[in-house]
């Protein structure tokens, strides 16, 4: 019998003393992998069943957007039209391998690794740190220019697996891009900069193992 992926909620509220905010919850479970994490009801999930017939891997997908008909300001080259601003953007991929070795094999210009430990050598100017919070913890690199491009967290599961999550920036909120009086910050159901680090703080302080 297959364990499918299942959601359930809202399942509690929290709140951010600081600005107020307040957001339902609800809670994603992947029985194959073994782990749950929280995620705000206003963002939208989906898993590898929904993304892909043919991927190899499994991956989920959270994300949320509002329309508003704008140029592309991550499309240096052809400046394409948008109908909608993407707002918040976390993909996760499970690989089976340890850290080191899948981070290893994505072979990133200019990283470093220890020959004794064969873990990646923390430098200033190498874009890797190491990463920890609630119950994972890997490192972290960083890779684009002007406000375009992704944090990608490599984070150890059980069972000698690494979840990969790629954390996208939002072009439209970098100082660079973000002219005409911050045109965007007032759009309705927007989702700010500050409040979309509030939500992945969330779900990645949340993550739990089921097995």
């Amino acid at each position: 019998m297959v364990e499918k992926n299942k959601d359930t909620g809202p399942g509690e509220m929290i709140r951010n003393e600081a600005n107020g905010l307040t957001t339902d919850l609800k809670i994603h479970t992947d029985n194959k992998n073994g782990f749950k994490f929280n995620y705000p009801n206003e963002l939208t999930l989906t898993t590898s069943d929904e993304i892909s017939q043919t991927t190899r891997n499994d991956i989920f997908s959270i994300t949320h957007s509002v329309p508003f008909k704008h140029t592309d300001p991550c499309n240096m080259k052809d400046w394409t039209s948008l109908d909608n601003i993407t707002d918040f953007h976390l993909k996760g991929e499970i690989k089976d391998g340890r850290v080191e070795n899948i981070i290893r094999d994505a072979n990133y210009y200019g990283v470093k690794f220890d020959p004794n430990t064969n873990k990646p050598i923390i430098e200033k100017n190498s874009g890797f740190k190491e990463f920890n919070t609630g119950n994972l913890s890997g490192y972290t690199y960083s890779m684009g220019v002007e406000g375009c491009g992704v944090d990608i967290y490599f984070l150890s599961l059980n069972g000698n697996k690494t979840l990969i999550l790629q954390n996208y920036w939002i072009g439209e909120f970098a100082a660079v891009n973000n002219y005409k009086e911050r045109q965007y910050d007032n759009l309705p159901g927007i989702i700010l900069p500050q409040k979309r680090n509030i939500f992945t703080d969330k779900i990645l302080s949340s993550f739990e193992f089921t097995n």
